[in-house]
């Protein structure tokens, strides 16, 4: 099965036996949305803006072939699956904490496993 991989990054499947890279495609797809409100409230109190939770309204970079069995971020997949809008695979990187893999420094080298939406 071809994975088309739509996230800025090489994504690394690591298995006990073997890694699997899913290149980065050099298309991004990306969420698109509408500013929401100012909270006056929690801004006066905080001292600094606070925002209402952003309205998703569409995605930028979808391949035009629906079909297409894709790697996206977690918030792409969630939207995709919400809006019933894509009829090829739909997978995104598993980073919870059991299934991400980290360097000394923190940052993810890989995951065990995608979740397909």
């Amino acid at each position: 099965m071809e994975i088309v991989n739509l996230t800025p990054h090489a994504v690394n499947l690591i298995t006990n036996d073997k890694t699997h890279v899913y290149p980065a495609s050099g298309n991004t797809v990306r969420l698109d949305s509408v500013e929401q409100s100012l909270c006056p409230a929690l801004t006066a109190a905080l001292g600094v803006p606070v925002y209402t939770a952003p309205e998703f309204t569409g995605t930028t970079g979808l391949p035009q072939d629906s079909n297409t069995n894709i790697i996206v971020s977690m918030p792409v997949a969630q939207y995709l699956q919400q809006e019933d809008c894509w009829n090829g695979a739909v997978f995104s990187p598993d980073t919870g904490p059991s299934q991400a893999i980290r360097n000394d420094s923190g940052d993810i080298i890989g995951v065990r496993r995608l979740v397909v939406w």
